[in-house]
């Protein structure tokens, strides 16, 4: 699927934005390994604090929340240190506070900007810091993010794309494991948004050619 291709079928939301149609042909659904791009979707993901959800006809939809995250992540890229935990820590509630007072300002100065920026809620900005203290701590005893990611699903894509009636058991079990591991806003919504964004769960409509793309490249990973 080339970049910004527009799609006769398949998955309507990507349709409502260029910015939306680039992220799922080239990011939302694909699968992903790599531990440290695993842990900024899923911190993307607490931010908007939202999921996909299922509309008219039980067509997936996107919301608010997660589509203003999508639009900032640069700016979330920039002030999280490319959301490298190791940095992340470093941060304090002093850089929190500093960060929303700065949004806000920008916000009032660029009043017309249908860009939303940095989400303004202390709480979810500081979980970011939280999850990164917590995924250092399975770095340490020797946990790979990876492998617990995946695990849920037994290391395999699971083929979804029919409606979103009930949140899949297995994002429950890893809203469960997370909290243990001292994680924050990862509740199950979160977590089946994540699988979705990461292809863990393959939510592509039937008929969106990227859904066979997706099985494929997580046939290549042995997924």
């Amino acid at each position: 699927m080339k970049k910004g291709v527009a799609m006769a079928e398949g998955c309507k939301w990507a349709d409502k934005s260029p910015i939306l149609q680039e992220y799922h042909d080239l990011e939302w659904g694909h699968p992903v390994v790599d531990s440290l791009e695993l842990f900024e979707k899923l911190c993307l993901q607490c931010i908007s604090a939202g999921s996909f959800k299922s509309g008219e006809n039980n067509e997936f939809d996107i919301d608010s929340g997660q589509l203003s995250v999508i639009e900032a992540r640069g700016l979330y890229r920039e002030k999280f240190h490319n959301f490298d935990p190791n940095e992340m820590v470093k941060l304090t509630q002093k850089d929190i506070e500093q960060l929303v007072d700065e949004e806000k300002e920008r916000q009032q100065k660029d009043s017309d900007s249908s860009f939303k920026g940095l989400c303004k809620n202390k709480q979810k900005l500081k979980a970011l810091i939280t999850n990164a203290s917590a995924y250092l701590e399975m770095e340490k005893n020797g946990e790979n993010f990876s492998d617990f990611c995946w695990s849920f699903t037994k290391n395999k894509m699971i083929l979804g794309g029919t409606n979103l009636k009930d949140i899949p058991s297995y994002a429950t079990e890893m809203s469960v494991e997370l909290k243990k591991k001292g994680f924050s806003y990862t509740t199950p919504s979160v977590c089946y948004a994540f699988m979705q964004s990461v292809g863990i769960i393959n939510d592509h409509s039937i008929d969106c050619p990227l859904r066979n793309d997706c099985i494929e490249e997580a046939n290549i990973f042995g997924k």
